[in-house]
């Protein structure tokens, strides 16, 4: 009865501890020794039921114990982060160039001499001589009389310069009734040769001039001393068959009407007259001379 007693407190103990060792059962053994149970006597078979006893009732208390009251499993740390990248093993850049070798030699020396300069001077004399009237009768270019370039009395000679070109580049200011130009196509050409007829308007039988002329060449109207008729035409060919017609002119010729020397009717342009007044002319034969002579020296310094 002592014996199951004890066991039944152990019992209860343990169910509320949850967890009973053999150290525990050492001790309780240790603890009754003290009390007097030594002075009961046990055999081997009654020791033997004992322990079986205690080892039954240790297994249910820890049965009883992780049924009921068994802790929750300990939380887990929290996770490290995910360890980083090993350090790349990207190469330095290679090296600079060594430095360069000495310098280079000390600069030459001194420039050289400036060039030797040999001068050169010159003296030219120009000398103009005319047989046209001059002041004072010198003869001299710079003294030439200035000509009247209107034509006030009827002409018996005119010298015409051939420009090529078409109706366009007339120049004059005589009324629309006394000059008049066509062209055929785009006119006469401005280089190469035309064959030219000038002609009284009335009396195209009276015949001041036909031949060929050159561009940039002059022919002279003339009719043997004769006054001009008051209009002429002046009609231009490509060749001497004049079966075409390049250009049409008229003008007055009369000299009653404006008529001045460069007046430009259609590829012709007067550029001398002469009637009763005398010789009027855009041109003026001169003779000029030149004389050169080294005027300087020269150094050979």
């Amino acid at each position: 009865m002592f014996v199951y007693h004890i066991a039944t407190a152990i019992l209860v103990l343990g169910t509320s501890s949850a967890v009973i060792d053999a150290a525990d059962i050492s001790s309780a053994r240790s603890r009754r020794a003290l009390r007097g149970i030594d002075t009961i006597h046990h055999d081997a078979s009654f020791l033997e039921e004992t322990d079986n006893f205690w080892g039954r009732n240790l297994q249910e208390a820890k049965s009883i114990g992780s049924n009921d009251d068994k802790p929750t499993p300990r939380p887990t740390c929290v996770p490290s982060e995910s360890p980083t990248d090993p350090p790349t093993m990207t190469p330095t850049r290679s090296p600079t160039n060594p430095p360069t070798m000495t310098p280079t030699l000390s600069p030459t020396g001194k420039p050289s001499a400036a060039p030797i300069v040999t001068s050169c001077s010159i003296g030219v004399e120009v000398s103009c001589t005319t047989e046209a009237a001059t002041g004072g009768d010198t003869g001299q270019c710079a003294d030439i009389l200035a000509i009247g370039t209107r034509c006030d009395e009827r002409a018996t000679r005119m010298t015409m310069k051939y420009n090529g070109g078409d109706c366009t580049q007339s120049f004059n200011i005589q009324e629309i009734d006394q000059f008049g130009c066509v062209d055929t196509g785009a006119g006469p050409p401005t280089t190469g040769s035309v064959w030219i007829v000038v002609a009284a308007l009335k009396d195209p039988a009276t015949v001041y001039f036909e031949g060929s002329v050159e561009v940039g060449g002059t022919f002279d109207m003339f009719d043997g001393g004769e006054r001009f008729e008051a209009d002429s035409t002046v009609t231009v060919y490509p060749d001497s068959d004049k079966t075409e017609v390049l250009q049409v002119s008229n003008f007055h010729t009369s000299c009653s009407q404006n008529l001045f020397l460069k007046d430009k009717f259609g590829s012709i342009q007067v550029v001398e007259f002469e009637n009763g007044q005398g010789i009027f002319s855009c041109f003026v034969d001169a003779t000029y001379s030149y004389a050169i002579a080294n005027t300087g020296s020269v150094n050979d310094a």
